[in-house]
């Protein structure tokens, strides 16, 4: 099967690249491979039940390690994703041992394989009015749970909600997506947390990163001296927004 200039090769029930001019890309040592994207021109590979990512030279970019390559996107139909392995052209959602992380397209673990899951859950039916979330495009985040708290970390590895929260989800209402975060019996807008917190609710850039992290890098200090509590400014700021 050809992938533009490239194509399939089979020997002895194994599978590899070879390029258009017959040169050997990726050796055919591999019980799957199929393209992860075509613009970075990285390849999903599996061998003896295990994943990984190669270029297209064939060197590694994920290591041949991984459980499971990918997000199942039919938990998150409301996110309508495009790529399962590949969120936001930049990361590559891994599990191992039942833990997951990410990648970037360029090798580097930008969210380390500590979470217990990728997104909040709470419901298999499609016509609930609280959406399951995985991915909140406007800020490149994405959901993470660990011990059943969930939080929000950003496409370069950045905390922009820590792991302190009940529940994080969406809501749809004439088109558009609302996301909010609850804690206990508070529920608060994440674009009011975001202010709230001094980060940015526009599109990710260089600049909205630093200040980002700086803001968020006290928060978790805060809440990193008690287990699964939000810190106290975030929930009075709550406090304050729901009660008006």
């Amino acid at each position: 099967m050809e992938i533009s200039s490239d194509f399939y090769v089979t020997t002895d029930k194994k599978v590899g690249i070879l390029s258009s001019e017959g040169a050997q890309k990726i050796e055919p040592s591999y019980d799957e491979i199929k393209l992860l994207d075509n613009d970075s021109r990285l390849y999903y590979v599996k061998s003896n039940k295990l994943s990984g990512v190669l270029d297209k030279n064939g060197k590694r970019v994920v290591y041949l390690e991984y459980d499971q390559i990918g997000v199942n996107s039919a938990s998150f139909p409301s996110n309508d994703i495009k790529n399962s392995m590949f969120l936001f052209y930049n990361c590559i959602p891994v599990m191992k041992n039942n833990k997951w992380g990410v990648f970037d397209k360029n090798g580097n673990l930008i969210i380390d394989t500590v979470y217990d899951g990728l997104g909040y859950i709470g419901s298999t039916k499609k016509d609930t009015a609280i959406n399951n979330l995985l991915i909140i495009p406007s800020i490149e985040g994405i959901v993470v749970c660990q011990n059943e708290k969930y939080g929000i970390i950003n496409s370069r590895g950045k905390y922009v909600a820590p792991c302190s929260f009940d529940r994080i989800y969406s809501v749809t209402n004439l088109g558009s997506d609302k996301f909010y975060l609850e804690y206990g019996d508070q529920t608060i807008e994440l674009e009011d947390y975001l202010k709230l917190n001094g980060q940015s609710t526009g599109t990710l850039t260089e600049d909205s990163e630093t200040t980002n992290t700086m803001n968020t890098d006290n928060t978790i200090e805060n809440t990193a001296q008690t287990t699964n509590v939000v810190d106290e400014n975030a929930v009075l700021n709550m406090n304050t927004v729901v009660n008006q």
